[in-house]
C-alpha cells in the first residue's frame, strides 16, 4: 500500500513539473518577442518619426477640435452691419445643429460676427442673449420666433430685422416676407 502511494505521488510530481516547464517556455518566448519588438522599434525610430511628421498626424491630433468643427459646419451668407457699407453679406462657417439651414444661419447671426468680420468693422444688432424659439418657411413666407431679448433694443431692432431678412433671403431668394414673432406673438412696429 505504501508503494502504491509512493507511485501515485511520483506520477503526481511528474505531472506537476510538466506545466511548469511549459510555463517557463511560454515566459521565455514572451520575453524574447518583447525584446525583439523593442529592438525593431528602436532601429526604425527615425523612420517612424519622419512618417509622423510627413503625415502631419501630430498637428491633426493637436487640432482635433478645429477639424471636428469643420466637419460639423457649413458655409452660409450672414448679414452684419458695417458702418461704412450698411448691412453687408459675409460668408462664414456656421455650426450644423441638425435643424434646417435657415435655423443654422439665424443661430450664426445670434452668435455674432467672427474675429475677421469684427476686424472689418462689422457688428450684429441681433442681441447675443436672444434665443431662436422656432423657424419655419411656408411657400414665400418665413416665420421666425425669437425670445423677448430680440426686441429689447428698440434703436437697433430695425437693423436686426434687416439682418435676419437678408440672411434668410440669401438662403432662399423666393422668400418675400419674414414674419417676426416674440414668444409666438407677432412683433409689430409699436412694440
Amino acid at each position: 500500500m505504501i508503494e502504491d502511494l509512493q507511485d501515485e505521488y511520483s506520477l503526481y510530481a511528474q505531472e506537476k513539473k510538466a506545466p511548469t516547464r511549459k510555463s517557463a517556455l511560454f515566459l521565455f518566448m514572451l520575453v524574447f518577442w518583447i525584446i525583439y519588438a523593442a529592438i525593431i522599434i528602436l532601429a526604425s525610430r527615425n523612420g517612424i518619426i519622419n512618417a509622423v511628421r510627413e503625415t502631419r498626424a501630430a498637428e491633426i491630433v493637436e487640432n482635433i477640435d478645429k477639424y471636428r468643427f469643420l466637419v460639423d459646419s457649413q458655409e452660409a451668407t450672414l448679414y452684419f452691419y458695417n458702418s461704412m457699407e450698411g448691412v453687408t453679406p459675409y460668408t462664414v462657417l456656421v455650426e450644423r445643429t441638425g435643424a434646417t439651414k435657415y435655423h443654422d444661419a439665424v443661430e450664426g447671426l445670434i452668435s455674432g460676427p467672427t474675429d475677421d468680420i469684427l476686424g472689418d468693422g462689422a457688428i450684429s444688432f441681433v442681441p447675443r442673449k436672444t434665443r431662436l424659439l422656432g423657424l419655419s418657411v411656408s411657400e414665400k413666407t418665413a416665420f421666425v420666433n425669437f425670445s423677448p431679448e430680440f426686441a429689447e433694443d428698440k434703436t437697433g431692432l430695425e437693423i436686426a430685422r434687416v439682418q435676419v431678412e437678408r440672411t434668410l433671403r440669401a438662403l432662399n431668394p423666393y422668400i418675400e416676407e419674414v414674419v417676426f414673432l416674440i414668444n409666438g406673438t407677432e412683433l409689430t412696429d409699436q412694440v
